[in-house]
């Protein structure tokens, strides 16, 4: 077995990133496999990146050959015993099953990594998917959206085969794609920490109240919302779900909605028809204590479908649709929802709460 040791040239802070977690606190690690069933693939590879006195340090336990298998994992799990979190990308799904599955057929003792906090990047970035727009979350997919780029053109399914020949002939040429590979694997996710620091600001953005709106008027065809943070955006981002349009400009301390306006003659339909009439020429619907003073021939018991009350106006649309907000749509079968507005009825607290269900789906 071969260890690689490296010190690199990095200012990280990772609390920054990860709160209340120190830099020697952690240990970010990655590895590689010949397959995604332990006992019928091998463990070739394990890489990790740590602060020790100081400074940032990079690992590699490699295995020469398929006997080494045991060498690695206790190797990593003798460095785990010096850390608190353990920091990986997708590594609860794959990674920490693996080698726990590992240290259970060559009987080594795991209780070290055990003992860490499980910090999966992928899970934290996939909540806010619907966000980046990306075609995927695969690791390279993430870090072209935070403009790395590698010199390592091989996916871990194609070094498989490189690995087998690798251990008939130990080629040194073979040997630095499969040690390139996991290395900016794992730069790669220092560098997905910039995405974790987006998704905190979108998290913080959910804390915002109406006293954060700065500006809320009505522009032709568009509702125009202000709001004012003390914090600078740490990314350029534009979010558009349905009518409404939420624009971040990097270190900008303003975020901007924008949201189309809809005149028209709406609906508000009433869940408990069973207690309304429907009153054929007002083509409406009134509830049956006021209703009940009208003529019998004046009215109809009315039904999902007519028991509903009109109004003319301006309309934003909402995605928000609890009880205590009146809601508008077209007809009782449409999925859109309508609040009404006007320049002296904007309600700042929907704005938000709307906002909130957008970013926090």
């Amino acid at each position: 077995m071969k260890i690689i040791n490296k010190t690199l040239n990095i200012d990280l802070d990772i609390s920054k990133y990860l709160y209340d977690v120190t830099n020697t606190d952690v240990l970010l690690f990655d590895i590689e496999t010949t397959g995604f069933i332990a006992d019928k693939s091998t463990l070739y590879l394990i890489g990790c990146v740590y602060n020790l006195k100081g400074s940032w340090t990079f690992t590699q336990f490699f295995a020469d050959n398929f006997k080494d298998e045991v060498s690695v994992l206790s190797n990593f799990f003798n460095l785990c015993k010096d850390f608190k979190y353990i920091v990986h990308f997708n590594g609860d799904t794959f990674d920490i099953p693996y080698i726990s599955k590992k240290s259970i057929i060559y009987n080594v003792n795991s209780t070290e990594l055990k003992k860490l906090k499980s910090i999966d990047l992928y899970k934290i970035i996939k909540k806010y998917k619907h966000l980046f727009n990306l075609e995927n979350l695969k690791q390279k997919t993430l870090e072209r959206f935070v403009g790395i780029n590698r010199n390592d053109k091989f996916s871990g399914g194609e070094l498989i085969e490189q690995y087998k020949l690798y251990t008939k002939n130990l080629n040194k040429t073979i040997e630095k794609n499969l040690l390139l590979h996991n290395e900016e694997d794992l730069y790669g996710m220092l560098g997905l920490l910039k995405i974790i620091d987006y998704t905190n600001y979108i998290s913080s953005i959910l804390n915002l109240t109406t006293d954060n709106i700065t500006n809320c008027y009505i522009d032709n065809t568009y509702l125009n919302v202000t709001l004012t943070v003390f914090t600078p955006i740490p990314l350029s981002l534009i979010i558009q779900h349905g009518t409404w349009k939420i624009m971040l400009t990097s270190l900008s301390t303003e975020i901007l909605i924008m949201i189309n306006i809809k005149a028209d003659t709406l609906l508000h339909f009433f869940s408990d028809y069973q207690n309304y009439y429907y009153i054929v020429e007002k083509d409406e619907a009134i509830h049956k204590s006021v209703g009940k003073y009208l003529e019998p021939s004046k009215r109809i018991q009315a039904n999902k479908n007519n028991s509903y009350i009109k109004k003319t106006g301006c309309f934003i649309e909402t995605f928000v649709t609890s009880t205590d907000i009146q809601i508008f749509k077209k007809d009782t079968l449409s999925n859109n929802c309508y609040i009404y507005i006007s320049k002296n009825l904007i309600s700042k607290e929907l704005i938000l709460r709307n906002l909130v269900k957008i970013l926090d789906k």
